[in-house]
């Protein structure tokens, strides 16, 4: 999938946001093309090596921060760090209040 955006969330507590906004962002008007797990992992193949093509081909990560995804233990840091690695802008989206922006990403 080219030219998509890739959603970063915690399927603890924040998959319900994450299928929503990926359904309104294909949605449109306009339409973005987006990648998330749940709809675009092929059986078969590394898990791995798939997300990490996905965020190296990415336009943008789209990082759903919820009280578990800002966890230094989520896979979610792994994957904006990934995104950082590869330069690719990173849209950190507030879904709880109370969680703090990695320091990291505190700039954007």
């Amino acid at each position: 999938m080219a030219h998509h955006h890739f959603i970063s969330y915690s399927p603890s507590d924040g998959q319900d946001f994450a299928i929503r906004l990926c359904d309104a962002l294909a949605a449109g008007p306009p339409s973005y093309a987006v990648w998330l797990d749940k709809r675009q992992l092929r059986p078969g193949s590394a898990w791995d090596e798939q997300i990490v093509e996905a965020i190296r081909t990415a336009e943008s990560l789209l990082f759903v921060m919820t009280r578990d995804s800002v966890n230094s233990q989520s896979v979610c840091k792994q994957e904006w760090m990934r995104a950082l690695k590869y330069k690719k802008p990173i849209v950190p989206l507030l879904v709880h209040k109370d969680v703090e922006i990695p320091f990291l990403l505190e700039s954007r």
